[in-house]
């Protein structure tokens, strides 16, 4: 799923904006699987979550602000 998602991004005109960031513990513990980068100063994940096994896997790609919550 994330592997038809990812082209769209880095075929997208800001690809080259985006340097990839560091994944941290609290990342893999929410994502089965992810990409992280940075978009000016804000950061930008991709990713695919499952909140319980009993529900369909979701892809979602997330803009943040640093520091929001």
């Amino acid at each position: 799923m994330l592997a038809d998602l990812l082209p769209e991004i880095e075929e997208s005109p800001f690809v080259g904006h985006l340097i990839e960031a560091e994944v941290t513990e609290a990342d893999r513990d929410e994502f089965i699987k992810l990409k992280k980068c940075t978009l000016d100063s804000r950061i930008l994940t991709a990713g695919v979550i499952q909140h319980d096994t009993d529900l369909p896997v979701m892809a979602t790609v997330v803009l943040e602000e640093p520091g929001a919550a």
